[in-house]
């Protein structure tokens, strides 16, 4: 028995190296209570580096709701994995206690690896401009202002109405100032008075688009 051991702890020591090394070096996640299966939808991927600098691998930013709030977490692909692009679903495990304990399960809805279909707006406003860009069901809307090193970015989820009338639901925001940059989720309370601000018709004049709400008029860039 005694000679056994080093290779029962080796055997051991393997497996574990081995499941590691299968979840990319992720330490599991252990949840303990209730759990709830989710949705979620990629809003950025950055391509980095892979193992030993062998190709690459997706760095996934996503956003998921419950129960009327909203988080966002992040993924790192392997090479097992599909490729993935922005608006995409992924399946999502979460503490029903705690809704920031999440776990990425699986990828669905999935659409062609290739550039997404991206479209960009400009709007002049008295005391700086806007630049609106839409990515499939994703858009980011960045605030000029007269200060040439102040930007206040939103971030969030388009919801098509039906075809010429969308909503822009913001979920994240990002204000830079000089060299700081803050990062927050968008409060619930506030969120809920902006969405209704945020419903844009779309308007065809021959060649020119424009996205038209009651306080902003955006227009296509070509």
């Amino acid at each position: 028995m005694k000679r056994q051991t080093p290779w029962i702890l080796a055997i051991l020591i393997l497996s574990f190296f081995g499941y590691f090394a299968w979840n990319s070096f992720r330490m599991p996640i252990i949840f303990l209570g209730k759990t709830e299966k989710i949705k979620g939808t990629i809003y950025n991927i950055k391509d980095q580096p892979g193992l030993k600098g062998y190709g690459f691998v997706q760095n996934l930013n996503y956003f998921y709701s419950f129960k009327g709030s909203w988080y966002e977490g992040q993924y790192t692909c392997n090479g097992r994995q599909s490729l993935q692009r922005i608006g995409n679903s992924i399946s999502l495990k979460i503490s029903a206690a705690n809704p920031h304990k999440v776990q990425v399960i699986g990828f669905y809805e999935k659409k062609k690896y290739k550039k997404s279909k991206k479209e960009k707006f400009y709007s002049v406003r008295d005391k700086g401009h806007c630049k609106l860009t839409i990515e499939d069901n994703i858009y980011t809307l960045i605030n000029f202002t007269e200060s040439s090193d102040s930007t206040t970015q939103t971030i969030g989820i388009v919801k098509f109405i039906n075809g010429d009338t969308l909503k822009l639901l913001p979920i994240k925001s990002l204000i830079k100032k000089g060299k700081e940059t803050k990062e927050s989720i968008i409060p619930d309370s506030l969120r809920s008075i902006l969405k209704k601000e945020n419903v844009f018709q779309r308007k065809q004049n021959g060649s020119e688009t424009t996205l038209i709400n009651r306080k902003l008029e955006f227009k296509k860039i070509n």
